[in-house]
This record gives structure tokens, sequence and C-alpha cells, in this order.
């Protein structure tokens, strides 16, 4: 027994000297993110079919290889109306459950992109973790996919992603990252919602919850998700092609920085990234969720989200309504008079609502005035949030001056009915929006209860309170809107004269009751006057209509120190042999801009200026032709001297069109007289374009080429402007039956 227990004891002490202390799969740093990062900045420029892409791809494809992870590589020339020369790659990782994670990363950067805009810590934190995944296997397969064909702002695109789910196959739980970082250090943000879809909530939960517990500071953007619900976004996330698939999908992203140093930039936030990234797949252990709610509501406060899912939002939003039934129903005598009041004077809700619907459009027509005073349109572009201060300060200063005479003479006088008619008003709009989509009613639904809580607190200091805390989210969220560019949503209720001023008049209408009501019992400082807080509104809202008209009059977005960015286009028509140069802005208009193109000087003055044609044209084609079996095989080798950006090639006939073949996609229209190939931005030089027509065919080949660059160098002889980006067309046909040497 002795010798028995002396063993055990020795066993036990033998585990504690030599036992290893267990490590999390990352509580280590990356062992070459630095140096992945560094090649793959080196491979500048990147951009769709461009030899730095081509060696990205090399690179990745090695780096897979080299740990062993199977990949596929497809090439995007087989979709439908669209046509890339650029690929994509697959890698997958086989984990212990089926349950499908894609972490999603484009492979190249927007043609002319600044290198800090690059996206190459996104590549080189997406084969980091690949290494990390293939020593440690998940829990859950997972997929990385390198998107080519993603950047160009172009209506196809992202052809990648197109590409991607064209083939996907929803055969098990699947759910998806897209992962869009620009430089490191720059703030990361999560998008949630493209259209009227959202991610499910248990993905946006755990994807912020993964990134709070790695210290990465994060903006969830909760208003930026109900502006994408609700279509007034300025551009569709990245996620859209997913969501609208029914992929379950999140975005992180972030935007490069305008200024900074580029030494400066260090790779620790993209290392807690990807501590983050490796925490959220680790935490489905279990398998991904199969709910979708779609109907949520999420609040951040510093790095923490508080998402309210649609049962619990279902049961707050009962529960006020059943505790304002109760309050009706517990003072019953006070809730008859209150309903009789209304009903009385129920004719004056529709007056006010039209007379504020009136005075909003008198703003708005002010505003567009002011903005052609200034012979500038966009101008509200440049400080959109004073704008719309200056447009709700005059019509607020011209409903206050309105109520003055009319809130004792022709509306109701009894003071109840204002406070009873918000409460109505805005039960209504709970009503309606709960219909459409229940997670917007959160804003009225606030409202509601400060406006319920407004009638029944008996003291003026309180009801105040009240007023100033209704309207707080909507006033957040106009801010928001106002800051962030999101210049969709501004315009709407900015310079949208019917639907944009309804939607305004009725947002407003609840707070203007209970202004109204307010100003019953607020006494006047001088007795024997009335209407104090309508006098004091109508002077705060004059005060500031003339402050706001100062600034924005002596308000000049351009100068010399800020010039005025042009756009300059040259038009090359080898048709009708012609050759010009425009100039567009969207700054105020310009008057006698010298140009200087090439040695010679000429001056625009607001239309476009006629240049002489080059003694060898920008753009060539070549056009061979082979007959067989009564079939007419042509090729088109189009060379150029300068790169181009896209090839549009337009078969017309004044007979429908037969095409037997074609090396592009190509769709018909103009009641098949007309074939358009899709072949592609940044083509190859010479690019060959393959048809095969029956031999009878008669017609024309039309090709319209862009470029970046301009066929020769330009300057402006004027320190208050710039330019900022510049365009070349050449346009050019050929005849199917004519052969060019």
């Amino acid at each position: 027994m002795k010798l028995l227990t002396a063993a055990i004891l020795i066993i036990i002490s033998s585990n504690i000297v030599f036992a290893q202390p267990l490590e999390p799969r990352h509580s280590g740093q990356p062992t070459d993110l630095v140096e992945t990062w560094h090649q793959i900045q080196a491979l500048y420029p990147r951009h769709e079919a461009s030899a730095g892409e081509a060696a990205t791809r090399e690179l990745i494809i090695d780096r897979l290889q080299r740990l062993g992870i199977s990949f596929n590589e497809r090439t995007l020339a087989s979709l439908d109306n669209a046509h890339s020369f650029s690929r994509s790659i697959e890698a997958t990782i086989t984990g212990e459950r089926r349950d499908h994670l894609i972490i999603a990363v484009p492979l190249n950067h927007r043609y002319g992109a600044a290198r800090a805009a690059d996206g190459s810590v996104g590549l080189a934190l997406a084969l980091e973790l690949a290494a990390q995944l293939k020593d440690n296997p998940p829990p859950l397969t997972v997929t990385l996919l390198f998107l080519g064909a993603e950047r160009e702002p172009l209506q196809s695109y992202p052809l990648g992603s197109r590409h991607f789910l064209s083939n996907w196959v929803a055969d098990r739980p699947t759910a998806l990252v897209y992962l869009d970082l620009q430089q490191p250090g720059d703030k990361v943000i999560l998008d949630s919602a493209a259209g009227a879809v959202v991610a499910p909530s248990w993905l946006l939960q755990g994807i912020s919850t993964a990134l709070a517990e790695s210290r990465v500071t994060f903006d969830a953007q909760p208003v930026g998700s109900q502006i994408q619900r609700i279509g007034l976004s300025r551009q569709p996330a990245q996620i859209a092609p997913y969501l609208e698939a029914g992929v379950p999908a999140v975005g992180i992203r972030s935007s490069a920085a305008e200024n900074g140093p580029h030494e400066a930039v260090t790779l620790q936030p993209a290392e807690s990234l990807l501590d983050g990234l490796t925490g959220f797949i680790d935490s489905f252990a279990g398998g991904l969720p199969l709910g979708w709610d779609r109907h949520y509501v999420f609040f951040q406060a510093g790095n923490s989200l508080l998402i309210a899912g649609e049962q619990h939002y279902l049961l707050i939003f009962l529960a006020l309504i059943a505790t304002t039934l109760f309050y009706t129903v517990a003072f019953r005598r006070r809730f008859e008079r209150y309903a009789r009041t209304v009903l009385r004077n129920l004719w004056s809700i529709p007056a006010i609502f039209a007379l504020l619907f009136v005075l909003l459009l008198v703003a708005t027509a002010v505003i567009e005035s002011f903005l052609d005073f200034r012979s500038y349109p966009a101008l509200w572009h440049h400080r959109p949030l004073l704008f719309f201060v200056l447009k709700i300060s005059i019509a607020f200063f011209l409903f206050a001056l309105s109520m003055l005479p009319l809130r004792r003479s022709l509306l109701a006088s009894t003071s109840s009915f204002y406070s009873a008619s918000a409460i109505t008003v805005l039960f209504i709009g709970i009503a309606t929006l709960a219909v459409v989509h229940i997670s917007l009613t959160y804003y009225f639904l606030w409202a509601f209860l400060w406006a319920f809580l407004f009638a029944v607190l008996p003291t003026r200091p309180l009801k105040g309170i009240c007023l100033i805390l209704a309207p707080l989210p909507l006033v957040h969220t106009a801010y928001v809107v106002y800051t962030t560019g999101e210049l969709n949503a501004s315009r709407v209720f900015l310079l949208s004269p019917i639907g944009g001023n309804l939607l305004l008049a009725l947002i407003s209408l609840p707070f203007l009751l209970m202004l109204l009501r307010l100003d019953f019992l607020v006494r006047h400082p001088r007795v024997g006057r009335r209407s104090f807080v309508l006098q004091l509104s109508a002077s705060l809202a004059a005060l500031t209509v003339a402050l706001l008209a100062v600034v924005l009059y002596q308000y000049q977005p351009y100068s010399e120190r800020s010039p005025q960015p042009l756009t300059l286009h040259e038009t090359i028509d080898l048709v009708s042999n012609s050759r010009t140069i425009d100039v567009r802005s969207i700054g105020p208009p310009l008057e006698r801009l010298p140009l200087t193109v090439g040695s010679e000087q000429f001056i625009w003055n607001g239309s476009a200026v006629q240049l002489p044609l080059h003694q060898q044209a920008p753009l060539s084609v070549t056009q061979q032709r082979a007959s067989f079996l009564e079939r007419n095989r042509l090729q088109f080798i189009v060379s150029s001297q300068i790169e181009l950006y896209t090839i549009a090639a337009q078969i017309v006939s004044d007979a429908p069109i037969l095409l037997y073949d074609a090396n592009f996609p190509v769709s018909l229209d103009g009641g098949l007289e007309r074939a358009s190939l899709r072949v592609g931005v940044l083509p190859p030089d010479p690019l060959t374009i393959d048809i095969t027509l029956p031999e009878t065919s008669r017609g024309e080949m039309l090709l319209r080429a862009t470029s970046r660059r301009l066929s020769q160098p330009v300057t402006v002889s004027r320190p208050d402007v710039r330019i900022e980006a510049t365009e070349l067309t050449v346009r050019l046909q050929a005849d199917l039956q004519q052969e060019q040497p």
C-alpha cells in the first residue's frame, strides 16, 4: 500500500513539473504579417487586370501551396453580360463541422487608387489567418475567398462576388465576413445592412463581441444601417449581393486616412483584428445558428452593442402600448376628457399639418433660391448640416409667427388638445411604421413615451424636459446623416419639395403640438401679454436664420488654397474626324479658362473646344477574315498608344444579327439589330475581338474606348482650379465586309 501511494505521488509530481501550459490559438503575435504586408505593398499598383494583380495571385497561390491548403483559381470570363480579365481564388480549410464560414477579401484596388488605399493589409491578414487555421483546425469549415474584379464603379460590379454566388449551393449553414481594409490604423466600420435586407442579429453580435474582446475599436453605424434599410444610402454595401442571395453576411471595412505619414502606420490594429477573427471563428464550436432576425434594433455605446431582437423589441413595444391602455382605464375620466377634446377639434390636426407642409415648401424654395443666387446648386454638399438647420429654422420661424394669431382664434383654444393630439399622431405613426418595418418605429416609440409623460406630468419644468428629450433620437439621426456624407438622404429632407417635406412635416408635427401646449402653460413675463414660448421661439429662430444666412453667404468652398477640382474630357471621333476637349466641374460655373494642350494655347469658355486631329490616331484597329462553311470569322485587333480603361464593342446591322460565336459575352438589343460585346475593364494591348457571322452579314463594328489619360499633356493656367481627373473617349468603326490591313 505504501509503495502504491508513493508511485501515485511520483506520477502526480512529474506531471506538475513537466506539464506545459496550453496556450490559446492566437496568443502569440503573427510571425510574418509585416513581411507579407510589405511584399503585397511592393506589387502596387494592383488594380484589375494589372501585372501587380497577377503577381499578387502568384504570391497567394505560393503561400497556400506551402501551407498545404487546397485551392481553386476561378476565371471571371463566363459571367452573363459581363467579363473580366481578372481571376478569383478560393482556398478551403476543412474544420470539425460542415458549417461553412467564408472570409471574402478583394484581390485588387480601384483603378487609380492611392497607395494608402491599396487594401494590401486585408490580403496579408487573410493569409496570416490561413496559416493559423492550418496549424489549428477550426471548429467549422472556413473558405478564404480572394475576389477579383470587385472595385470598379461600374453597373455590373462587383463581378467577383457575382461569379461566386452564381456557383454557390446552399447545402449547409453558411455565413460570410467581407474583409475590406484599406490601411492599418484606420477606423474599423461594420456593415450589417444593404437595401431592405439586414445581417442576422447573431452574426452582428458575434463579430462585434469578438472585436471588442480583442480591443478593436469599431463603428457599427446604427444610423447607417437604418439608412441602408430604407434605400437612401449613397452606395450599397459590399455585402449587398450576398444578403440579396440569402447568405448571412457582415462587412468589416475601413477608409484610408487622407493625411498622415506612411511611416507612422503600425500593424498593431491589424494584429488585434486578426485575434478578433480567430476568436470569432472559435465562438462557433457548436455550429452556425440557423435563425435570421430581420427586424432587430441595435445601439452602440463605445465598443459595445446592445441588440434588441425582434421578440424583445416587440415585447417592449407591446409593454408601452399596454401601459398606455392601462392608464386610460385607471384614469378614465381624464382620458374621456382628452378624447372629447380631440374629437371636437379633430380638424385642427390636418390644418396644422397642411400649414406646416406649406411652410416647409416655402423654406425649400428659399434654399433653392439661395443656391441659384450663389450660382452653385451643389453648394449645400459642402455644408449640408448648416443648410438643413437653415431650412428648419426658416420653417419654424414662419410657423411660430403663424401660430401667434391662429392659436387662440381659428385653431383649438383648449390646451390639453395639443398634448393629446401629439400622442394621437405618434400612435398613428407607430401603427403605420409597424406594418412597413417594425424596427423603424423606434424613433416614434421613444417620442411616444415622452409625449405620454409630457401629458401626465403636472409641472411646467418636467414638461419642458419631456419636450427636449422626445426628439433626441431623431435629432441625433439627422446629425449623423448630415455630417457623414449621406447625400442621398440629405437631399430628400433638404430639397425634395413633396415627399421630403411631407415626411418632415409628419415627423415634426407631434413636437410642435407639444410646443403649443407648453405655450399655454408658460406665462408671459409682462402682465396682459400672451404666447411667450412662441415669441421666444420665433426670436431664436429668426436669430439662427440671420446668422446662418450671413455665414453661408460669405462661405467660399474654393480658393487658391483650396482649388476647385476639374475633370477634363477629351473626345476623339475617328468616324466624324473631330477632336474636342471639354471641362466639367461640380463647382460654380467657370468662365475663360486658359488651357495649354501640348504646346498650343486654347480658351475654354463654357463649351467644348475644337482641337486639331493627331497625325497618328491613339487607337487603331486591324481586321482579319477567314471564310468557311458560308461563315465569316472576323478578328478585330485593337491597338492603342495609351492605357485603355474600357472598350465597348457593338455590332450594328440593318437586319437581325445572327452571331455564331464570340470570344466575349454578347447581349442582343434594338430588335436584334444590335449586338453588344462585354469586353471588361483594362483590356490587354493589343486586344483581339473574335466573332463568327454568316457570310452574308452586313454592318459595322463600332468601338468606343475610354482612358483615364489624355492624348496630350494639358495644364490649366489658373491658381484657383486644379485638374482632379481626366477622361479620354475614342470612337471608331470598321466595316464587317471590308478587310483592313
